[in-house]
């Protein structure tokens, strides 16, 4: 039987909005059946453009990293506005694109091809285009999708119905976005976790563990929605999912699981529970009462990492599995069952691409055929690294790991972060919750094995420091991704 995620919550989901964010047209990477229109040499040479502008390195501001987008540009519920002032914003928004640099597009294909007269006159051409991209550091992700316009983007709205108000006419082709109000996701992931004990660094009875499942990812960076839900034929029940903004500002979830008190808008919605603490039926699951938290579906921290496979193993979870998102933004979150009558803002539907790897697959036999990533030295000890955290102290950590190896279907990985996380109790008593949690990351050059590693770093409104994780964060960007942690709890 399949289990879910309640112990840890896993925040790769940060890791991963930062390998897709700001990417060419922010689409879902599904696989599709085009019907094949030819591509019209115009289009082919934005993309020859649009490759040459990151060949050799990264824009600098938003205002160049977007430059050739519309000014209408709505992707995964984000503006173009938006955007350019989150990529300004982040210090790191060069370095966490890095990975684009000398990524080109090929396999152009033309889904549809729409041409219509605005509401002011004017007219304009919509493409939607499939296409590979083939990252540096030999990583692929196959299709992903983008909408291209040509001509006026006047009469352009945003959700809800607002009105663009930077429309722009010309005679070029820009990226124009996939208008979905949030961004959704379906990822396949394989973890090893070193497990060690927060109160003095020892290991655990048993300090390996192994992952496998997948990432069930809805996020709402323009706040335009409350919850949502997830069916798939694959998924034995459906899932109901609160938003971390409802579960950081309502009254009603004050203290309850989820509540983290700096939570970002960006983040994944988390799984409503039911009073076992277990992810619940969404005609069941009591959001107000027991709180909302993680993401994952699978089998986890197993010693054996043979018997992760088989926890997670279940004919009906299939590569092309597609899921059905519902998206609500109303209160059917604050009663049991309240979706039921309510019209969601919005449907998708994402497609899990990839099953995880085998974890057995991954672990070898040890004598070196471990396939996982290592850590293979630091210079602080575990017992100075959990007194670090416990203490909320900033240490500097320098690593050596062991680059993963082949995976069993031969395809190239590549960064990810090294990120450190830290969660605890965000008030003086003895309660998890309300909490807070922070993310640091690091992003390594191509193919290196050594850095220093982002200190587990406390936020402001953390009281007492309950667990901290440190990971080396892989991705193949076609739907599967490889970590390897330390965790301090």
């Amino acid at each position: 039987m399949l289990k879910n995620r309640s112990s840890r919550l896993f925040f790769a989901a940060t890791v991963c909005a930062a390998l897709v964010a700001c990417g060419g047209g922010g689409g879902d990477s599904t696989a599709t059946t085009p019907t094949v229109v030819p591509v019209p040499a115009a289009v082919t040479s934005f993309f020859t453009a649009f490759d040459a502008s990151r060949a050799t390195a990264i824009a600098p501001t938003g205002a160049a990293f977007f430059a050739m987008y519309d000014g209408c540009y709505f992707d995964n519920g984000r503006s173009k506005t938006s955007s350019v002032a989150e990529f300004d914003a982040d210090s790191q928004s060069v370095d966490a694109s890095k990975f684009r640099i000398a990524s080109t597009r090929t396999a152009l294909k033309v889904l549809a091809d729409r041409s219509t007269t605005n509401p002011d006159g004017s007219s304009r051409r919509e493409l939607d285009i499939q296409y590979d991209i083939n990252f540096a550091d030999g990583t692929v992700d196959h299709a992903t999708t983008a909408t291209l316009l040509y001509g006026s983007s006047a009469g352009s709205t945003l959700p809800g119905g607002t009105a663009c108000t930077s429309a722009e006419n010309k005679l070029e082709w820009r990226f124009y976005g996939n208008r979905k109000v949030v961004s959704t996701s379906i990822t396949a992931r394989t973890e090893r976790l070193e497990r060690y004990n927060l109160a003095d660094g020892s290991p655990l009875a048993n300090p390996v563990a192994y992952s496998k499942y997948i990432s069930l990812t809805v996020e709402d960076p323009g706040r335009y929605a409350s919850y949502a839900t997830i069916s798939s034929p694959g998924l034995p029940i459906v899932l109901k999912l609160l938003s971390p903004r409802v579960l950081r500002d309502d009254p009603l979830l004050v203290g309850k699981r989820g509540n983290y008190v700096d939570a970002r808008d960006s983040q994944s919605f988390g799984v409503c529970r039911s009073a076992s603490g277990n992810y619940e039926q969404a005609a069941l699951a009591d959001c107000v009462q027991f709180g909302a938290s993680g993401n994952g579906w699978g089998a986890f921290n197993y010693p054996v990492a043979a018997d992760a496979d088989l926890n997670f193993d279940n004919p009906a979870l299939v590569a092309g599995g597609v899921y059905t998102i519902n998206v609500y933004n109303d209160d059917g979150w604050k009663t049991v069952n309240g979706q039921a009558g309510k019209t969601p803002i919005a449907t998708y539907t994402a497609t899990l691409n990839r099953l995880p790897y085998s974890a057995a697959a991954l672990a070898g036999a040890g004598g070196g055929s471990e396939l996982f990533p290592r850590f293979v030295s630091l210079t602080k000890t575990k017992v100075e690294i959990a007194a670090a955290i416990r203490q909320k102290l900033l240490i500097a950590i320098d690593a050596v790991w062991s680059a993963p190896g082949t995976m069993p279907d031969a395809r190239k990985l590549g960064w990810g972060s090294v990120y450190a996380y830290e969660s605890g109790r965000a008030n003086v008593v003895a309660a998890d919750f309300p909490a807070s949690r922070n993310t640091t990351y690091v992003y390594p050059a191509a193919g290196a094995t050594q850095a220093r590693l982002p200190s587990p770093t406390a936020g402001p409104l953390l009281v007492t420091p309950t667990y901290s994780e440190i990971a080396l964060f892989y991705s193949n960007r076609d739907g599967n991704t490889v970590s390897s942690l330390l965790a301090f709890y």
